[in-house]
């Protein structure tokens, strides 16, 4: 069974590579990270950060209001930066990965696969496991790229950015669960890309509106807010893992509970995609 699970993962590599979009991606993050290595060794750039040491050290003491702000604003650019690229993961990963669900479901493709002796929930869980793994590539790849470049440059090495893998794959893999029960109920790949990255704005104002309602209290909640209670806890909420993202990157406490419902709320469209999977008619 084991052996089979891999084949479909190789199976969904292959793919990848033959679909270009997974290697457009991969030249494109390298491109960033270069832009970003020339940029940060670029002439103007090293003599500011020249200066503001040489200020620091300047009466041989370390000045601590030019500390402070060399780490904020070295924790404002990973902030952006990991947002930007929680942003691309899900918009670019869904475009990228969606075809693979789908793919398998064309006539005479499906044929084939029923054929074979591997059971159905083993072709969607493979296969949701192996998008999932490929976009981990490209997230790792990106961000200890950018890491190693800037923290190479600066002299300033914040562990905490790489936290943020963590909570973009988390993420993704939250909006991507919703993206394969809509495959494999409707087999468009177009209405599961547009829904999937759709979710990922509900998700921003849902927890907008929560937000504010914290803010504004009232003596009692109005229809809307409950319609948002009952959507914030049957979506994957991708706005609370870059809360919890940039909370991580700055040193604050991390709120947990949301890991567990996005988690929780995953592994229940994981297994409805399955179910779905092997009552299908094809």
């Amino acid at each position: 069974m084991l052996k089979k699970f891999f084949a479909i993962i190789e199976e969904t590599y292959r793919e990848a590579i033959a679909r270009k979009t997974i290697v457009g991606f991969f030249i494109f993050s390298t491109l960033i990270i270069l832009i970003a290595f020339f940029v940060f060794q670029s002439s103007t750039v090293k003599d500011a950060m020249t200066k503001m040491k040489e200020t620091n050290m300047s009466g041989g003491k370390p000045n601590m209001a030019t500390d402070m702000i060399m780490v904020s604003v070295l924790d404002i650019f990973w902030t952006i930066v990991s947002a930007i690229l929680y942003f691309m993961t899900v918009c670019v990963g869904i475009f990228a990965t969606t075809g693979f669900i789908t793919s398998q479901m064309e006539k005479g493709t499906i044929d084939l696969l029923l054929s074979k002796p591997v059971p159905r929930w083993l072709y969607i869980i493979g296969r949701y496991i192996g998008s999932l793994t490929i976009i981990l590539l490209e997230v790792t790849w990106f961000v200890v790229g950018m890491w190693v470049v800037v923290s190479l440059s600066t002299g300033a090495w914040h562990v905490a950015f790489l936290s943020s893998i963590f909570f973009i794959m988390l993420g993704f893999a939250g909006i991507y669960s919703i993206v394969v029960l809509i495959s494999v109920l409707s087999r468009s790949s177009a209405l599961s890309i547009v829904i999937g990255i759709g979710l990922y704005f509900i998700s921003g104002l849902i927890s907008l509106g929560r937000g504010i309602e914290k803010v504004v209290s009232t003596d009692s909640k109005s229809t809307l807010s409950y319609i948002a209670d009952v959507l914030y806890y049957v979506f994957p909420q991708t706005s609370d893992m870059s809360g919890n993202m940039k909370n991580a990157i700055l040193g604050n406490p991390v709120e947990w509970m949301p890991v567990v419902l996005i988690v929780a709320l995953t592994a229940v469209y994981v297994s409805v995609s399955v179910y779905a999977f092997n009552k299908k008619q094809f």
